[in-house]
Parts: C-alpha cells; structure tokens; sequence
C-alpha cells in the first residue's frame, strides 16, 4: 500500500461510519445459523442501529431496510421471519398509526443473544481491558439477558395451552376447532394484531382473543398464511392441556 493509499484508508476509517461486529458473531452467523446471506445483512443492520442506539433495539421499516440494503421487500420479510425463528430478534409489532388507521406503526426490533451465540463469545480472544475474568463476566452477563429475555417473546406452546384450556371450560373434548383457534391466537400474539405489550400480558391477549371468538367476530389472523403458511398448533397438545 502506498502512502497515499494508507492515507485515504485513515481517513475513511476516523471520519466514515462503519459497522463493528465481534469475530464470534460473525463465525456463528455463517457457521452455525442456515440464514440467506439478506437475512444476515438485516441481522448486521440490527444490529448496527442497535448498538447505536445503545440499546440492541431499533425503529426502522422494511422500506428503509429494501433502499439501504438494495434488496426486495419480499426478502426483508424472510428475512425478518427467518431472524425470529433464530432467535437472534424479537419483533414487537406496535399496532396501528394515530394518524392513520390503516397503516402499521413500524415495528420495534430487539437483539437477542442465544445460547448458542454465548459459547461462540466464551470461546473467542479477548481485548485484554478487563481486569476480571472476561469468561465468568459473560456467564453473569448472559444469565442477565438470560432474564430479560425470558418475557420476551411469550412461549407458543403455552398460549396455546392456556387458550385451549379456557375454551374447554372444563370440558375434556379438545376438538380440531379449538386447537386450530389456539394455533391462530399463538400466531397472533406471536406476530400479529395481538401483542402482549398491547394488550400489557398474555392472559389479557388470550381472554380478548376467546371474547372475539364467543361472539362471533373472531376470524383468521391477517398475513398468518402469508408469513407463516404451514403454521399450526403445536404437537401433542392434548398432553399438556389435560
């Protein structure tokens, strides 16, 4: 490299905004997740807005990210779908527009650090600023995140369970409609029109959901055949529900 190539490098690396991620999240996207490589630039934008804003979570609607990234819209919603089913995101959907009711508010992204993930970090070099030891630092750490993250998304076999349990009422027939209507509240709490931070808890989305459907105005969740064309109740869930 020449002098005027090292110094145009300099330059461009004190002034230009980049995006810095840690080697072991790098090998554990590529190594370890069966993600498209959109699917790991959404991820790696995320994250970058993310550590921005100094809290691993971020506003940004899937326009921006299709203009940013010069990828398809169709692609940013795999892609969106695909880091959930990673477990590497939670997405919080935030309902309607104040100023438009037929438009979505953009959705909240948080990043979620994995088991998985952690043992890639345990594993890596370390900067050597930490006075303790950098491994027993990340079990504390993890096991923090570990905390927060257990409300973060609710469990689907659960939602199910707990919605089928009040459409019995005591009875002991779970027929093939209720455990249909169960898998469309899980998918609604999950990802659609029902959020728990709408409606402030599970229970509360559940009992909002059974109260639509007694009275006749409960119908499939929007986009749940679009987004999530095979999705169904979970398996054996007459074991749990009795």
């Amino acid at each position: 490299m020449t002098t005027r190539e090292a110094q145009i490098a300099q330059f461009i690396d004190r002034h230009y905004e980049y995006r810095n991620t840690p080697i072991a999240l790098e090998n554990y996207l590529y190594n370890e997740t069966k993600l498209s490589s959109s699917a790991i630039r959404v991820f790696l934008e995320y994250w970058r807005l993310g550590k921005m804003e100094g809290s691993w979570q971020c506003n940004i609607s899937a326009e921006s990210l299709q203009e940013r990234l010069q990828i398809s819209r169709s692609s940013v919603e795999r892609a969106n779908r695909a880091l959930v089913d990673a477990s590497l995101v939670h997405r919080v959907n935030n309902g309607k527009s104040s100023l438009d009711p037929f438009r979505q508010r953009v959705s909240t992204t948080k990043i979620l650090f994995p088991k998985k993930l952690l043992q890639y970090v345990a594993r890596e070099r370390y900067r050597g600023d930490l006075k303790s030891d950098p491994k027993k630092d990340l079990l504390s750490f993890a096991k923090s995140l570990a905390d927060e993250q257990s409300v973060a998304p609710p469990d689907k076999r659960l939602i199910e369970i707990k919605t089928a349990r009040r459409m019995l009422n005591g009875e002991r027939d779970l027929s093939p409609d209720i455990k249909r209507f169960a898998a469309q509240v899980s998918w609604s709490i999950l990802y659609g029109d029902m959020p728990v931070e709408a409606y402030g808890s599970v229970d509360k989305a559940i009992n909002a959901a059974i109260s639509l459907i007694r009275n006749g105005r409960w119908t499939e969740p929007r986009g749940m055949k679009d987004h999530h064309q095979n999705w169904s109740y979970s398996p054996n869930l007459e074991v749990d529900v009795f």
